[in-house]
């Protein structure tokens, strides 16, 4: 009779190497147990090494005959039962093995071999976590990590990334279809997509499911710096205009946004807002932008010219 504490196992119960930081610790499995059926009519004295063996093996051959079967301790006087360690080898790249077991006859005179007991052995895939994301509005860098603290993650795991919005996929031996190898952060210099997953190592990779997607939108920390207020960019400036401007990192007005001449006099533009699609909205106590009757609120496109399919309706 072949018994086993459970017939399904993860990466981890059999041992197998996680991250550090992980938990819980990788672990050697209860055995399992061959021993002989219960009501078996046999004199004790003829339970011994000297009337039988008992023989089993992990490939699903016969262990009567099989050169590769592994054979119990000798016993004498009643068989103790032998104990079946399940490992990561048993497995090889499948998803499953049988072991099977018979009591081999060593003296046809007293016995016969018993029948061939067997149990199919199982894996309990275990789910990878998505990478960790981490943004730096300040530096404008890209981190992604593994998530070592779920307690999943084996060693030999691998994040791969796009930044074109593609996703890298799920290839053959749960290896990414597409994608970048993650090694260190980066520098997006524009604003981009990452799409990301977690891929277990090629060996043992049927222990693991492909993690799910990582699916985040950077948007680059903003360098312009629009301006509102009461006040005249007149004699001198390379563009006259009154109340709102845009300023570029050296603190000089930008010439490429240019609102015409701007709100009219004793006008306050009190609020600036940029918008994403590149364009500003301004807000204030103005009754007219360059001469165009906007009252209160406003749209400039990025270069500064009135959007006049924008009206808000205020008075």
């Amino acid at each position: 009779v072949l018994t086993f504490p459970t017939r399904k196992y993860t990466f981890a119960e059999l041992g197998g190497s996680l991250m550090p930081g992980s938990y819980p610790i990788a672990s050697t499995p209860d055995p399992g147990l061959v021993e002989l059926a219960s009501g078996v009519s046999m004199p004790v004295e003829y339970i011994n090494s000297s009337t039988f063996t008992v023989r089993w093996t992990f490939d699903g051959s016969s262990p009567e005959t099989s050169p590769s079967a592994t054979e119990g301790a000798e016993f004498s006087d009643g068989y103790p039962g032998d104990a079946i360690t399940v490992s990561l080898a048993h497995f090889g790249t499948n998803t499953d093995f049988t072991v099977q077991a018979a009591a081999v006859s060593q003296n046809p005179a007293i016995a016969t071999t018993s029948p061939i007991a067997s149990e199919t052995i199982s894996i309990k895939p275990t789910q990878l976590p998505p990478p960790l994301y981490k943004f730096d509005d300040i530096s404008g860098e890209v981190t992604l990590a593994l998530d070592v603290d779920s307690g999943k993650i084996p060693v030999g795991a691998t994040i791969y990334y796009s930044t074109d919005g593609t996703d890298p996929g799920i290839g053959t031996d749960n290896q990414p279809a597409s994608g970048t190898l993650y090694s260190a952060p980066f520098h997006p210099s524009s604003n981009i997509t990452v799409k990301a997953r977690v891929y277990p190592p090629v060996a043992n990779n049927q222990f693991f499911i492909v993690s799910d997607l990582l699916d985040e939108d950077v948007i680059l920390p903003d360098s312009e710096l629009y301006i509102g207020g009461r006040f005249f960019l007149g004699s001198g400036a390379a563009i006259s205009h009154r109340n709102i401007a845009r300023i570029l990192e050296n603190g000089t007005v930008d010439p490429t946004f240019n609102p015409g001449s701007g709100a009219e006099a004793g006008s306050t533009v009190a609020d600036v807002l940029r918008v994403s699609s590149g364009g500003v909205l301004a807000a204030g106590n103005f009754q007219s932008m360059s001469g165009v009757a906007q009252p209160a609120l406003i749209r400039f496109d990025a270069n500064g010219a009135i959007d006049t399919a924008f009206n808000a309706g205020l008075k």
